[in-house]
């Protein structure tokens, strides 16, 4: 375990893990993605502000600090170069605490758009979209343990397909 000291007026905490840089498989969401460019940008937008938020308010708490991991890997693989997302994933490496907007959407509304957005990305055609629309499932259901459907279909996948496979969201 790595735990980052520095001054309070430098901008920096203390985290009680490691938050490695993280580095997106560009080529895994590049092509068949069933979402366009602003709707990727705006995804990872929110995501990144959900990352930093999870990590400002909770950065004591293993848990939440692993789900805005997840968070902001998803997010710099739907756009590797968003600002918000760049700059936070380098920051955070640092052990510095990002400034971004406030998030739009609150942890349960967040959970109940990725679960929708999930469900329909599994339909469309294409492994990648079928991969992120279980991504967005298992999101939804870690974000908000009371989104009944979207723990029910994140179980059922695990029992049907296995473990999520999260370091596909990583370069090799």
């Amino acid at each position: 375990m790595c735990i980052v000291h520095a001054r309070a007026d430098e901008g920096k905490v203390e985290l009680p893990v490691e938050f490695p840089l993280v580095y997106p498989n560009r080529n895994l969401l590049a092509e068949g993605l069933e979402m366009q460019g602003k709707e990727r940008e705006e995804y990872a937008g929110h995501l990144t502000q959900f990352a930093v938020k999870m990590i400002k308010t909770k950065k004591e708490d293993e848990k939440a600090v692993a789900q805005a991991r997840k968070a902001l890997i998803v997010a710099l693989n739907l756009s590797p170069r968003n600002k918000e997302a760049v700059v936070s994933n380098i920051q955070l490496s640092k052990g510095v605490i990002p400034k971004v907007a406030e998030p739009v959407y609150e942890k349960e509304t967040l959970s109940t758009l990725l679960y929708v957005r999930g469900k329909n990305l599994r339909k469309a055609e294409g492994e990648v979209n079928y991969f992120l629309g279980r991504v967005f499932i298992q999101m939804a259901a870690e974000f908000n343990i009371r989104n009944v459907d979207a723990v029910y279909d994140a179980e059922i996948l695990t029992q049907d397909e296995g473990e999520l496979n999260w370091g596909k969201m990583l370069a090799q």
